[in-house]
């Protein structure tokens, strides 16, 4: 689950919707209100809840952001733009699978994080918390994959509170 300053993200979107917490376990909501940012392909199915909490996927050799990750990049958006995420800072940091080369790649999964910040503060104007990008290229595969996975092309979402200054 992506934690902010110890707590859930699926807390606080459970504390929005009046929900209980476990109704927010990722894809796996019995309750389906969350779906639509839920991995549509077949073949992200196999990854857990966290990893795809915790993950925007992109197609292969693209950063162009789908309707599932829009959704997804505008539900966290609602979630930041609340008090209780006042003072939130974000790491994104991209990653790519492991076709094509080295230096394509990092260059690649950059622009991947650069695309979701970048709706990150379309949503939120002003109030858009402190974003970190960058790139990890083919480096730092998702274990539970093969570097060639589609899952493997994604920005990985780490949050914190901002220190004060």
């Amino acid at each position: 689950m992506l934690r902010i300053a110890g707590l859930h993200i699926t807390m606080v979107l459970a504390a929005l919707w009046a929900a209980p917490a476990v109704a927010m376990a990722g894809c796996g909501d019995p309750t389906g209100q969350h779906s639509a940012w839920c991995p549509t392909d077949a073949r992200l199915s196999g990854l857990s809840a966290e990893a795809v909490e915790n993950n925007v996927f992109f197609p292969e050799g693209g950063a162009a952001l789908d309707a599932t990750a829009k959704a997804q990049i505008t539900l966290l958006a609602q979630v930041l733009g609340t008090n209780a995420m006042a003072g939130t800072c974000l790491r994104l940091v991209g990653h790519s699978d492991s076709s094509g080369g080295a230096t394509a790649n990092a260059a690649l999964s950059e622009r991947r994080a650069i695309a979701v910040r970048d709706l990150i503060a379309q949503k939120l104007g002003n109030r858009a918390p402190e974003i970190e990008v960058s790139g990890a290229g083919e480096s730092a595969p998702l274990s539970e994959l093969p570097v060639t996975h589609i899952g493997q092309r994604r920005v990985a979402l780490w949050a914190k509170r901002c220190s004060a200054g």
